[in-house]
């Protein structure tokens, strides 16, 4: 069976995980719990919590949706390697290996490729791994929310998507060219959803933390509900549905008649198309009643009145005139401007320093520093801590990535 639980607050996510394990614990008292989660930050902070709230946190088995789905198919379906010649580190080194054989300079099939990117690989001594890299990951991507543009380019067809196809359909026979160990998880699917069974799964499945995710892995998930119990933990901002709130700018696209009340709140619009598209796909799974999980913090904040609009799709315009005057400036939400990456860490040390010196009862894991991974803040901030002397030994607020 497939149930849903949603909430617009993690916390309120985590002590309804941690109340459901209470309450109906495995049959078997040396079973690992299976649980899957969408990164390894969403790992420790759940097991951080359940150590903290339980004592203990143990026998606790995570993976992520690419890797349980590979896992799956190793048990399930015979002769699977343990690696997939299909990852996206193992494809890197395959193209790089191709990007520097001689075929690739001389062969007339990889001619359109090379007029494509040997500018690029020749702008440096390792503009070819790093390019490989690039080209792996958007493959990886492909294998998981375009497996229909694999299939058609494994046919040798094309689905005149542009000039870009060409090349990359090229690239994607390369790698798929009949020789690896095993084919990849495009070709497998069918077989793994036909060898599902509650003889070779675990009692349950526990989905944590999520707010998107491939269709791909949310049509795996459906098809083990048939056969075993999967318990999602949903962070959803609004428990109103919003699967066709869109942006202003698309709607007025659209034409003359427009609906403005389409657009519900701006950030939530914002948010994008895949968001909603998962949140739809949820709605339309055969499951118990889902459950929202509604947590009112009760302080008047700016950043909770946010939190408040975004979850009932009330608009900023609805709210009383001068209503939320009064909460711009106390510091709940900030917007900073700097000149430079190395500047904003620097007021945000700044920051931290200020918040500490206020708060002296908290650690440092209880504050998170976000940043995107490709950014310069993130190479920057790798060697950066913000150090606090407390009365037992000096403290660092790492900035994981």
């Amino acid at each position: 069976m497939f149930y849903l639980y949603q909430s617009n607050r993690l916390e309120s996510l985590a002590a309804l995980f941690s109340r459901i394990q209470q309450l109906q614990p495995l049959k078997h008292a040396l079973a690992a719990e299976e649980i899957i989660v969408q990164s390894q930050g969403m790992r420790r902070y759940l097991s951080s919590y359940l150590a903290k709230e339980l004592g203990v946190a143990a026998n606790l088995k995570f993976s992520l949706p690419a890797g349980l789905t590979w896992r799956l198919m190793r048990e399930l379906i015979p002769d699977v390697p343990a690696l997939s010649p299909f990852s996206p580190e193992v494809m890197r080194w395959r193209l790089l290996a191709l990007f520097r054989s001689e075929a690739f300079q001389t062969a007339s099939e990889f001619a359109t490729v090379r007029d494509k990117l040997q500018s690029y690989l020749s702008s440096g001594e390792s503009a070819d791994y790093h390019l490989a890299g690039q080209l792996a990951d958007i493959f990886d991507q492909y294998l998981v929310y375009r497996p229909q543009w694999i299939d058609t380019w494994q046919e040798g067809k094309l689905l005149e998507l542009g000039e870009d196809e060409i090349w990359q359909a090229q690239l994607w026979r390369f790698l798929d060219d009949g020789r690896q160990a095993a084919p990849h998880r495009v070709a497998l699917w069918e077989t793994l959803l036909a060898n599902l069974s509650p003889q070779n799964l675990p009692e349950r499945f526990f989905v944590f933390g999520i707010s998107t995710m491939a269709p791909m892995y949310l049509q795996l998930l459906q098809a083990i509900s048939e056969h075993c119990d999967v318990i999602v933990f949903a962070l959803n901002p609004s428990e109103q549905h919003w699967g066709n709130v869109i942006e202003a700018a698309q709607i007025l696209k659209s034409g003359d008649d427009v609906d403005l009340s389409q657009t519900g709140h701006p950030l939530l619009a914002s948010l994008g198309k895949q968001g909603r598209d998962f949140f739809d796909f949820l709605s339309e799974i055969d499951m118990e009643t889902p459950v929202y999980e509604t947590g009112d913090s009760g302080e008047a904040t700016l950043l909770h009145r946010l939190q408040n609009d975004i979850q009932t799709l009330s608009l900023p315009s609805e709210n009383a005139a001068g209503q939320g005057d009064a909460l711009l400036s106390d510091g709940s939400i900030r917007v900073v401007s700097a000149h430079s990456p190395l500047r904003e860490l620097q007021i945000l040390k700044d920051q931290l320093l200020h918040i500490l010196h206020e708060h002296p009862d908290w650690q440092p894991h209880d504050i998170a520093v976000l940043t995107r991974i490709s950014s310069p803040t993130a190479r920057l901030s790798k060697p950066c801590s913000v150090a606090r002397q407390t009365a037992h030994r000096p403290c660092r607020i790492r900035f994981p990535m």
